[in-house]
This record gives structure tokens, sequence and C-alpha cells, in this order.
């Protein structure tokens, strides 16, 4: 099997450090996004984006979602 990473993994990795670091929860971030105009990131959406499950990895992340994020964490895309 191949370990590589993924985009969309290394994404789902910058996401929750960031988020970590700046002491924001996942329903924090949620509603960032929902703010931002995009309600359908919710808390359970973040954490399978994330992959905060052992047994699951990250799903992958759309190109409007990256951008949302980028926006609700003030990061660039």
């Amino acid at each position: 099997m191949d370990n590589t990473s993924t985009p969309s993994d290394l994404i789902a990795q910058r996401v929750r450090k960031l988020r970590e670091d700046r002491g924001m929860t996942v329903a924090d971030l949620a509603a960032r996004c929902k703010a931002a105009g995009m309600p359908r990131l919710t808390a359970q959406v973040l954490y399978k984006l994330e992959g905060q499950r052992a047994s699951r990895t990250p799903r992958p992340v759309t190109v409007d979602e990256l951008l949302i994020l980028a926006y609700a964490l003030d990061i660039a895309p």
C-alpha cells in the first residue's frame, strides 16, 4: 500500500494544526465557515476532513472548501 500523502491529507493536517494553535475548537471553525458563507462545513464535516478518528483517513477537500477554510483561518490558500 502506498503511504504517500495527498494534497487533501496535507491540507487536513495544516487546518488542524492552525486551528489548535489558535485555540479554536472544531465548532468555532465551523461557525466561522458558516459566517463566511459555507454552512455545510459543520463540525461533523470538519472532524471528517481533519481525519480525527485513527481509523479514518481525511476526506478529500474541495477547492471551495479550501478557500473558505483559508478565509476562516485568515491565511492564504
